[in-house]
C-alpha cells in the first residue's frame, strides 16, 4: 500500500476514533489548560486562491463549511475539538476569544495523537472566502492558555470578532491558481477578487488610491462608471463574469489615433477621409464606398457619431459633419470601445470554456505530488497524454513516469530551470495555472475550429 495513502487512512481512522467521546473530559467547574490551536474556513466558488488549488478538493479537506458537526451554522467563536470534548463545551483562549465548541476534525486530536503534540488541538473557523483564507494562514499555529468550561457550567458570553484578525491578502498570492476570468464579488466583500478589480479599474484610470480588496462605496462608484462607459446591462453591486471579461479587455486593448489630422467639408486628402470612412464603417455609422472622398454620405455618417456623442444637434450645428479635436476624440473613444468589446466576447467565449473545462476529465482541480493516488491524479495523466508528456496508461497512480510527465512539462514552461529543483515534478500554483491554461486554450481552439458543439 502506498506510505502516503496509507498515512491518510490512518489520520482518517485515528480521526474517526477521536471524533468519538470514548473519553469525556466533561467536569463540574471550570479549569485552566493549554492548546495548540490551527485555524479553517469555509470556502467559496470564485475564488482565485485555494489552499489545495481548487473549490472541490477545499471541500474535502475543509468541509462544506455551512455547519458545524454538531449541526448548528457556522459563526464567529465557532471552534472544532477532539470528540473527548463535549459539544457547547466553553473555552476562553486568552487575549484571543471566548468560543463554543461546536464542530469535529480528522485531524483535531489530543495530545500525543498523530503529531505527538504536546496539548489537545483546538481549530478556529475563521470566515468565508479569500478572507476566511486569509485569516487562517495569517494565524498559523500558536499556543495558548485556557480556560474551559464544561457544557452546563457558567461560563463568559462568546466573543470572537473576525474583522479583529488580520486577513493581509498577500498571504494568498502563492495559492492563486483560478483564471482571472473565475473572479466574482459582491459589495462589501473583502479578498484577492476585490484587489485585482481595483488593481485593474486603477490602470484603467476609474479607481483613485491604494487597492485594499474591500468592495465598498469607492469601488462601486469606479466600477459604476466602468460599467456605464462600457455600455454594460450590469450591477454595480457584484462583479460578474462579464465585468471582468470587459475589465481584462479594456487592460489589453492599446488606445489609439486613428486619424493624423482633423477632416473639414473641403478636405481632399484621400487617405486621411479613406481612413475615416473604414473606421466609421467598422462602428457602424458609414454604410458607403472607401472612395476617399468628402461626400453627403460621409458627413451624415460624421453626424451620427456626433449625435451620438452629444456633439452636435442636428446637420444645421455648428462643426456638424467635420471631425475637428472633440469629434476626434469622439471617433478614438468609440474605437476603442468597439475593439474592447470584441476582445470581450473573445474572453466571454473563453470563460464559456473554462466552465465547460472544470467539468471535464482533464481538468486537474488540486495540487498533487508523487505517491498521491485516484480521479485527480488520472485527470492530470489525461492532459499530460494530450500534450504529448505522458505515454503510459492511465492508472490514476503518481508514480515515476507521471512525474517525469510533469518535470517534462515544467521545464517546457519555463516553470523550474532544472529536475533537481525542489518543486520539480510537483504539482503546485504555477504548474496547476500551466495545465489549466492549456486545457483551455485547447478547448477554445476546438470551439473556434468546430463549434460550441465541442464543449
Amino acid at each position: 500500500m502506498n506510505k502516503t495513502f496509507f498515512k491518510i487512512l490512518q489520520y482518517s481512522l485515528i480521526g474517526a476514533i477521536c471524533m468519538t467521546p470514548f473519553f469525556s473530559k466533561a467536569a463540574d467547574t471550570s479549569y485552566d489548560t493549554m492548546f495548540t490551536l490551527t485555524s479553517y474556513y469555509s470556502a467559496e466558488q470564485g475564488q482565485v486562491a485555494f489552499a489545495r488549488g481548487g473549490y472541490t478538493a477545499e471541500l474535502i479537506l475543509q468541509g462544506k463549511g455551512t455547519h458545524g458537526a454538531s449541526g448548528e451554522e457556522v459563526f464567529a467563536g465557532m471552534i472544532a475539538a477532539p470528540g473527548s470534548y463535549e459539544f457547547g463545551t466553553v473555552i476562553e483562549l486568552e487575549g484571543l476569544g471566548v468560543f463554543k465548541i461546536s464542530d469535529r476534525g480528522g485531524a483535531i486530536v489530543e495530545a500525543g495523537v498523530l503529531d505527538l503534540a504536546k496539548h489537545d488541538r483546538l481549530d478556529i473557523w475563521m470566515g468565508h472566502g479569500e478572507a476566511g483564507l486569509a485569516r487562517a494562514l495569517d494565524f498559523g499555529v500558536q499556543h495558548l492558555s485556557a480556560t474551559v468550561y464544561p457544557k452546563g457550567t457558567p461560563h463568559p458570553p462568546i466573543s470572537f470578532d473576525l474583522e479583529e484578525q488580520p486577513a493581509p491578502l498577500g498571504r494568498l498570492r502563492p495559492y492563486e491558481s483560478e483564471h482571472h476570468l473565475d473572479m466574482r464579488a459582491q459589495f462589501e466583500d473583502y479578498g484577492l477578487t476585490v484587489q485585482y478589480v481595483q488593481e485593474h479599474l486603477l490602470e484603467l484610470g476609474y479607481f483613485h488610491g491604494t487597492p485594499t480588496g474591500y468592495f465598498g462605496p469607492v469601488t462601486k462608484r469606479a466600477l459604476q462608471i466602468f460599467i456605464n462607459e462600457m455600455g454594460l446591462d450590469e450591477s454595480s453591486e457584484e462583479v460578474s463574469a462579464t465585468t471582468i471579461a470587459y475589465l481584462l479587455a479594456a487592460i489589453a486593448t492599446e488606445k489609439q489615433t486613428i486619424l493624423d489630422d482633423y477632416i473639414y467639408s473641403d478636405n481632399t486628402n484621400v487617405h486621411l477621409i479613406s481612413t475615416a470612412q473604414r473606421t466609421l464603417r467598422g462602428l457602424g455609422y458609414y454604410r458607403g464606398r472607401t472612395h476617399g472622398v468628402y461626400d453627403a454620405n460621409f458627413a451624415n455618417a460624421v453626424i451620427r457619431l456626433q449625435q451620438q456623442y452629444k456633439l452636435v444637434a442636428d446637420s444645421s450645428s455648428l462643426g456638424a459633419g467635420n471631425i475637428g479635436p472633440k469629434t476626434l476624440a469622439a471617433l478614438n473613444d468609440a474605437h476603442y470601445k468597439m475593439r474592447v468589446r470584441q476582445t470581450a466576447n473573445t474572453n466571454i467565449d473563453m470563460q464559456r470554456v473554462n466552465d465547460s473545462i472544470k467539468q471535464s476529465d482533464i481538468y486537474v482541480g488540486q495540487f498533487l505530488e508523487s505517491g498521491w493516488q485516484g480521479k485527480e491524479v488520472e485527470k492530470l495523466q489525461r492532459l499530460l497524454k494530450k500534450l504529448g508528456y505522458f505515454t503510459a496508461d492511465i492508472n490514476g497512480v503518481f508514480g515515476p513516469a507521471t512525474k517525469a510527465g510533469v518535470i517534462a512539462f515544467q521545464l517546457d514552461e519555463g516553470i523550474i530551470e532544472s529536475a533537481q529543483e525542489r518543486y520539480a515534478g510537483y504539482i503546485g500554483t504555477d504548474t496547476l495555472k500551466a495545465l489549466r491554461t492549456k486545457a483551455r486554450l485547447g478547448a477554445f481552439s476546438a470551439m473556434r475550429s468546430f463549434g460550441v458543439s465541442v464543449l
